[in-house]
Parts: C-alpha cells; sequence; structure tokens
C-alpha cells in the first residue's frame, strides 16, 4: 500500500467514527456500514468494484441508467449521498438541520477532493454537484418522513374517529 491508500483509509476511519459517534450501538452501527459502504463505491478501483457485483446485475443496472440517460457512476454518487443524508437525519438527531447540511456538504465535496488523490479515480465538479444533489433530495426525503411520522397519531387513528366509532357501538 501507497502513502496516499493508507492515508485515505485512515481518513475514510476517522470518518466512520465521527458518523457513529454518541449515538446507540445498533445505530453506530448503521452509521458504519453506511459510511464504510459509501467509502468503498467512491474510492475502491472500479475494476475491484465490477468484479464485486454479479456480472448480470452490473448490466441491467448499466442498461436502466443508459435508457434514462444517465451513467451508472452518477446514479451511485446520487444515491449514496442521498441514503447517507437519511441514515444521518434519522440516526444523528445532533446533526439535523444547519448541522446536517454542513456535514453533507462537507462530505461531498471532500469525497470528491480525496480521489483525486487516487490513482484510479479523479475529482470531477459534476460528481460533486451530483453528490450535493443526492445529500438535498435525502434530506428531504428525511425530513418528510419525520413530518408524517409526527402527524400520524397514535394508534393510527385519530381521536376523534376512535370517539366516534366508540359512541356509535352503544
Amino acid at each position: 500500500m501507497s502513502l496516499v491508500d493508507l492515508s485515505l483509509a485512515a481518513c475514510v476511519l476517522l470518518v466512520t467514527a465521527w458518523l457513529g459517534r454518541g449515538t446507540a450501538p445498533q445505530a453506530q452501527l448503521a452509521l458504519w456500514v453506511s459510511a464504510l459502504l459509501v467509502s468503498a463505491g467512491m474510492f475502491l478501483p472500479m475494476d475491484v468494484l465490477r468484479a464485486a457485483m454479479p456480472p448480470a446485475a452490473l448490466l441491467s443496472m448499466e442498461s436502466a441508467a443508459h435508457a434514462r440517460s444517465l451513467t451508472l457512476t452518477g446514479v451511485a454518487h446520487f444515491v449514496a449521498f442521498a441514503w447517507l443524508a437519511m441514515a444521518l437525519w434519522a440516526l444523528r438527531p445532533d446533526l439535523r438541520g444547519w448541522r446536517a447540511v454542513a456535514a453533507l456538504v462537507l462530505l461531498a465535496v471532500a469525497s470528491e477532493l480525496v480521489q483525486g488523490l487516487t490513482v484510479d479515480r479523479q475529482m470531477r465538479m459534476d460528481d460533486v454537484a451530483t453528490n450535493l444533489l443526492g445529500a438535498a433530495a435525502g434530506l428531504l426525503l428525511a425530513v418528510a418522513a419525520s413530518a408524517l411520522r409526527r402527524a400520524r397519531p397514535v394508534g393510527g387513528r385519530d381521536a376523534g374517529a376512535a370517539g366516534q366509532g366508540r359512541a356509535g357501538r352503544a
């Protein structure tokens, strides 16, 4: 391993540890696995990633992406950051609001800067934009899910309907 590879591994481990900091063990594990999978997708050489996937699945995903005028790497960047945003929102309440946005912007930009240090990857500004769009979509989904969960009454029914049902049976 080169010094760059060791430095990259150290950065990934530090970010992974930071993401899981102060959370319950299950949340910590979920954040660690998420961070490691996203990091593997961002930094491992493409031939290693391709070898890890069944050829039929890879061909199917590439065909689906190209049918929509997208690239598989673009879809992967978007999905990875959407997932990371949803996981942070759900599992790190201390990183909600502007802190979530700041953390995701930092991770989106830093992941591309670090790719510029690797031999097999390159830094691309359009990937930064895709990372940020994925993070924004993930945050919007997480906020909407939180709002729906808070708006749903306890037990899945509202109190008025429950009361009317009892009164109607009396």
